[in-house]
C-alpha cells in the first residue's frame, strides 16, 4: 500500500477575493517541459488551424510534479465547434508518450471551444503554454 503524501493545498485569494494564480510556464521544468512541448505540438498537428491555445494545469504547471505519480493535465482551446475535433488519437499519443516519458503517469487531454479571442476567466487556473494569438 502506498503512503498518502500531504501535497494538497488551498489556493490563496487576493484582496478582491479572486484566486491567486499559482501556475506559470517558468515552473514547468525538465524533463516535464519536453513532454509538455510534445503535447502542445500534438494538438497543433492533430487540429491544424483550429488550435488557439494550449493550457497546462495541475502539479506540472505548478512545478510540483512527482516522478511516476503526476500526470500532465492539458486543454486545447479551438476555434469553432470543438465536437468536430477528432479525439481518437488521444489514446495512441498516451501510449507513445509513456514509452518516451516513463516518469509520467499519463496525459489528460481535453478540448474546449472558444467563441471569441478574449481570455476566458476559468482558464486562470491554467498556465497558458501555446498561443496562435
Amino acid at each position: 500500500m502506498s503512503n498518502i503524501l500531504p501535497i494538497g493545498s488551498i489556493l490563496p485569494v487576493d484582496a478582491q477575493g479572486y484566486l491567486v494564480r499559482w501556475v506559470s510556464l517558468e515552473k514547468i521544468v525538465e524533463p516535464w517541459r519536453s513532454l509538455v512541448d510534445d503535447v502542445a505540438a500534438a494538438y497543433v498537428m492533430a487540429w491544424p488551424n483550429r488550435v488557439m491555445g494550449v493550457y497546462i494545469r495541475g502539479s506540472v504547471a505548478a512545478g510540483q510534479a512527482i516522478f511516476k505519480i503526476s500526470d500532465v493535465d492539458s486543454l486545447a482551446v479551438v476555434s469553432g465547434d470543438c465536437r468536430a475535433c477528432d479525439r481518437r488519437w488521444f489514446k495512441k499519443l498516451n501510449q507513445q508518450m509513456s514509452r518516451y516519458y516513463p516518469f509520467c503517469r499519463g496525459i489528460v487531454m481535453e478540448r474546449d471551444q472558444c467563441f471569441t479571442r478574449d481570455f476566458h476567466p476559468c482558464y486562470e487556473r491554467f498556465s497558458h503554454y501555446y498561443s496562435t494569438q
